[in-house]
């Protein structure tokens, strides 16, 4: 009987998950739509997996990335505000129906270890930044993840860029998600009007309420000045905030993923030459800037992880698999 290992990435909307052989091979992937209470959301995913593994497989281990402040120890879920979840075990819920291993982690710590694991080379000290909704990161540090006291470590989309900027969901003013993320690069962007170029974009019935970040690249690539400003704005605020950040952690590597990231590689060579143009010289030489590798799979990977990690899966495993 074959061994796999499910990871699961359960975000606001869906829930992704993915079947995993020992060495990072990815078998079998779906998704569902997230419900948001809890122990219905429990029932519905073992169900599913129950539906789609083949009876030949025997299932080592589950890892679950969800957002929010988790408790990985004790596998509680602390806070979800977006899934209305606040002092869930998700472990006792599993328990309910298996008896297979339950190990939980923050998703952007989650899709860090899952870009990690697929690595090639030995990278010990690397960095995830994700450019969604908002900008988050997760660090792994000397091959683990950095998680500091309580859990609250890669919040860099609040690292405070302009003191007299807009208003943040954290109360503050001017933290680079209001720059850099989805949300903040559509704000800016409906500053001053876009006028014509609007025309550009395929529906036509397109309007200022509903512009997303990606038509705001589209038209800054096509000539409108103001979006070209408001991109450029915020690559020169992550190279700024990436350099600050390296000064302290120095890490070898910085992977730009999220939706934001698939804007090409243009868009990443900016916000590395804003790094390399701010960054103390000798953590410029020493840091790689580079796009994420694994998109939408990084979460469920990760998740696949945690499972060999806290399952000590051999170190030749774990190397192999780095190497696929």
């Amino acid at each position: 009987m074959e061994t796999v290992i499910v990871g699961l990435d359960i975000g606001g909307t869906y829930v992704k998950i993915g079947v995993f052989d020992r060495e990072a091979e990815l078998i079998d992937r779906w998704q569902l739509k997230t419900v948001e209470d809890g122990k219905v959301l429990v029932e519905y995913i073992w169900n599913s997996i129950q539906s789609n593994l083949p009876s030949e497989f025997n299932c080592e281990g589950i890892g679950i990335g969800i957002p929010g402040f988790i408790d990985y120890k004790n596998k509680t879920i602390i806070e979800a505000v977006n899934m209305r979840l606040y002092n869930f075990n998700i472990e006792e819920e599993f328990k309910k129906y298996t008896d297979i291993p339950v190990f939980i982690e923050n998703d952007a710590n989650v899709a860090a270890l899952g870009e990690f694991w697929k690595e090639s080379g030995d990278i010990a000290d690397m960095t995830l930044i994700t450019l969604g909704t908002g900008v988050g990161s997760g660090i792994i540090s000397d091959s683990e993840i950095f998680r500091g006291k309580k859990g609250m470590t890669g919040e860099i989309g609040h690292c405070i860029i302009d003191v007299d900027g807009y208003k943040c969901n954290c109360g503050r003013h001017g933290c680079l998600d209001t720059i850099a993320s989805a949300t903040g690069i559509v704000r800016a962007a409906l500053e001053q009007p876009i006028g014509d170029s609007l025309e550009l974009l395929d529906d036509q019935e397109k309007t200022r309420r509903n512009l997303v970040a990606e038509d705001v690249f589209f038209l800054a690539k096509n000539g409108n000045k103001h979006c070209r400003s408001v991109i450029t704005h915020a690559v020169d605020s992550l190279g700024l905030a990436l350099a600050n950040y390296a000064a302290i952690m120095n890490p070898e590597k910085i992977l730009i993923g999220g939706g934001i990231a698939d804007a090409g590689q243009e868009f990443i060579d900016a916000i590395a030459q804003a790094f390399h143009d701010k960054a103390l010289s000798e953590v410029s030489k020493n840091t790689i800037i580079s796009k994420a590798r694994l998109g939408n799979d990084a979460g469920i990977t990760g998740a696949a992880y945690l499972v060999c990690k806290n399952n000590q899966i051999t170190a030749k495993d774990i190397n192999k698999a780095q190497h696929l």
